[in-house]
């Protein structure tokens, strides 16, 4: 969120979301993904977009995390730091 202080009394640019809406927002449409589950997703908001950690588990071959996040209006930029959990070998891939 941007502020600029005016006579020591912060101003918020109205164009900007509230804190965390866009972290949000991206959550709620990485959860909305068929045939995956998220175990301690964290989403990190970064000046272009967001960073995501945590552990994907399930098919994830249909399914893109960072399409998905980019669909997201305010997001242009996606590093992915998911794991992937094959629950049929449990072996894990980034």
């Amino acid at each position: 969120m941007s502020i600029a202080e005016v006579d020591t009394q912060p101003v918020i640019d109205a164009a900007e979301p509230p804190a965390h809406r866009l972290e949000q927002r991206v959550y709620r449409e990485l959860c909305r993904g068929g045939g995956v589950a998220y175990s301690a997703v964290v989403v990190r908001r970064l000046p272009n977009g967001v960073c995501l950690e945590g552990v994907v588990r399930g098919d994830s071959g249909s399914f893109d995390p960072s399409r998905s996040a980019l669909s997201v209006p305010g997001v242009r930029e996606v590093l992915n730091h998911l794991v992937h959990c094959d629950g049929a070998s449990g072996t894990y891939t980034r």
